[in-house]
């Protein structure tokens, strides 16, 4: 069972204390204020999508590293800024160089939370510069549509292809 909090409600008291001679009276003013409470999400049975996949091949088994072969428009990665072809590094907080499909299908059921921060290291196939970034994933499941922020709908939006360079 995956439930998400939004933090929608905070209580800040803050005390404004003016002191003036003896002689005065001492004055406190105290302001309170205060937002709507967090709403409680079910998303059990929601599964994090973060859209985007990864070939792996007998060229790339093993060098730490595999290339991007697919990218949901406007999804999670491309928001991110992962783009066809990027060569992905590490994903997740472990910093283990990424040596296969398993590995990254297992970083992604241990650490992807809707709606959370994954770590996401690699580098750009347009500048071959490095680069680290935050790819905050969503679910796929009707269940969550009616949540503009986490839902993802793949039937409206377009899987970008691969061109490989292996």
């Amino acid at each position: 069972e995956r439930v998400v909090e939004v933090p929608v409600e905070k209580v800040v008291e803050v005390e404004k204390i003016v002191e003036v001679p003896v002689e005065r009276i001492v004055e406190v003013e105290k302001i309170v204020e205060v937002a709507p409470k967090p709403v409680e999400r079910d998303l059990s049975g929601c599964n994090p999508f973060v859209g985007f996949g990864l070939v792996e091949s007998e060229k790339t088994k093993g060098r730490g590293n595999l290339p991007v072969e697919t990218v949901w428009e406007h999804g999670p990665a491309y928001e991110a800024g992962l783009r066809l072809d990027d060569e992905i590094h590490q994903i997740g907080q472990t910093g283990q160089p990424i040596q296969s499909l398993n590995q990254v299908q297992n970083i992604i059921r241990s650490e992807a939370r809707i709606g959370q921060p994954l770590r996401v290291a690699g580098v750009s196939r347009q500048t071959g510069k490095p680069y680290e970034t935050q790819i905050i994933p969503r679910t796929t499941a009707p269940k969550a549509a009616q949540w503009n922020d986490i839902y993802y709908n793949t039937k409206v939006n377009r899987k970008l292809g691969h061109s490989v360079k292996q």
